[in-house]
């Protein structure tokens, strides 16, 4: 599996030309994600096609309850729009693979507490 759709591989990306819908696609990848980090709280980066720098990205804090709505958010309302989830890529949108020194930066975000509302 590249790189370039997933940093982890237990993390199968998700194929808009595909049969799953985003949905489910967010279903599985919270069960997923869940076996992996085991966190009440996970970190959410958002990478936009011209982001070069993390604060140039979107960072949120998002509750277990949320975190399904807010990866198929994100697919469909943000399909451009690259989305890390505790330093995993979850859905590469249009976006090239980050430098090296974003990526460190993508997985270094901890957020510790909820920071509804998103935007």
């Amino acid at each position: 599996m590249s790189t370039e759709t997933t940093v982890v591989e237990e993390i199968i990306p998700f194929d808009r030309n595909g049969t799953e819908s985003s949905m489910d696609f967010a279903k599985r990848v919270v069960m997923q994600l869940y076996k992996l980090c085991n966190r009440e709280i996970f970190s959410t980066v958002g990478v936009y096609p011209n982001s070069d720098t993390l604060k140039a990205c979107k960072t949120n804090g998002v509750t277990w309850d949320r975190l399904m709505p807010h990866i198929w958010y994100n697919i469909t309302h943000r399909p451009g729009r690259a989305l890390y989830v505790n330093g995993v890529l979850v859905y590469g949108g249009t976006c090239q693979p980050p430098s090296d020194e974003l990526l460190a930066a993508i997985k270094a975000v901890k957020h510790t507490y909820c920071t509804a509302p998103y935007h």
